[in-house]
């Protein structure tokens, strides 16, 4: 054999040595499992996580690294919807902790509902839900991932093709889940898990405006996203037409003689209706669920009456903008109501 030719197998052995040195110490690619949902079952998922029922425990807290959620306080009481938690993923059916095996489980192995103080990593011991791992828990991912591991899972679309249980996502600051448009086109509702100065700690029904979303989050755009593994279906939201109006400035404008049908669509729901009167009004409530109750109100939310049982109502009011407020007042839903304005 030449020298030639030997320089050439030498090279060779060489270049298979360095090669399967390479093979060896290359990173393997992380395996993503993408399990299949459909778009409703992710919906069902949203509903029961935000009308989750449960007994609060009050608790001393001997924790400088952890604060309790706005609507717990220190009585006993029964509450609705998953505690906001940073870092959290303990929900209704899932949980990264190995000990336990969801959130009723973490409160009984002595776990801390909630922890709103939004620093460093998850604080050990606290149970609940922070805006990414709803969405984790929604979707029943296999782990929890942050606002800036959502390509992991989700990819980003047009935002003109957004469909009920995509996402609105801005890195490293916050997501939400896009549900529909509200009834006004002002602006979006959406399922979350909130944490603001003006929200209550938990997972919620919200709401959203364009302005809102467009300006973003402390200098993050909302861009759109669809969870990779979604299964297109005729998805059906069971809210009625009025929605979102759980607000006083979003009550939905109630014109006289037109006969109006609505219900407490999930258990927190509110639904507030406005009217101008211009005389005395006669209020017809057709239909009156008993677990639901109305509030006549002032636009200074002073409450004038409170109404329990369907009839008709004579109502001697001064010119002016007034409220109807209809409420729930227990644990269920689907509590229907109907009235019109004369």
């Amino acid at each position: 054999m030449g020298r030639k030719g030997f320089l050439i197998k030498l090279c060779l052995v060489l270049f298979i040595i360095v090669f399967l040195i390479f093979m060896l110490i290359k990173p393997k690619k992380e395996e993503i499992f993408i399990r299949k949902i459909s778009r409703q079952e992710a919906y069902k998922r949203a509903m029961d996580i935000i009308n989750f029922v449960w007994e609060y425990e009050p608790i001393k807290l001997y924790r400088q690294d952890i604060k309790l959620p706005n609507f717990l306080g220190d009585e006993k009481k029964i509450v609705v919807g998953i505690p906001y938690c940073w870092g959290g993923y303990i929900s209704v059916d899932i949980s990264n902790i190995k000990e336990v095996k969801n959130f009723k489980d973490a409160l009984y192995k002595g776990y801390v509902p909630g922890n709103v103080l939004t620093e460093g990593l998850y604080k050990e011991k606290t149970a609940g839900l922070d805006c990414s791992g709803f969405v984790s828990a929604v979707f029943n991912l296999p782990e929890k991932i942050s606002t800036k591991d959502m390509e992991k899972y989700f990819k980003y679309i047009n935002e003109n093709k957004i469909k009920p249980m995509d996402i609105y996502n801005a890195e490293g600051e916050h997501v939400f889940i896009y549900l529909k448009e509200s009834y006004d086109k002002s602006g979006i509702i959406t399922l979350e898990a909130r944490h603001s100065k003006d929200s209550v700690d938990k997972t919620v029904v919200s709401y959203r405006s364009y302005e809102q979303i467009k300006k973003g989050q402390n200098g993050k755009k909302f861009k759109a996203m669809r969870y990779k593994g979604i299964i297109e279906d005729g998805i059906y939201i069971d809210m009625d037409d009025y929605e979102y109006n759980n607000l006083i400035n979003k009550a939905y404008e109630a014109e006289f003689n037109k006969v109006y049908k609505g219900r407490i669509d999930y258990i927190e729901d509110v639904d507030f209706f406005k009217f101008y009167a211009y005389k005395d009004v006669l209020l017809k409530i057709y239909n009156l669920s008993p677990k639901v109750k109305v509030l006549l109100k002032n636009q200074k939310e002073e409450v004038l009456k409170e109404i329990n049982l369907k009839g008709i109502y004579f109502l001697r009011l001064e010119k002016g903008v007034y409220y109807l407020e209809f409420k729930n007042l227990g644990f269920e839903y689907k509590n229907e109501y109907e009235f019109e304005l004369k």
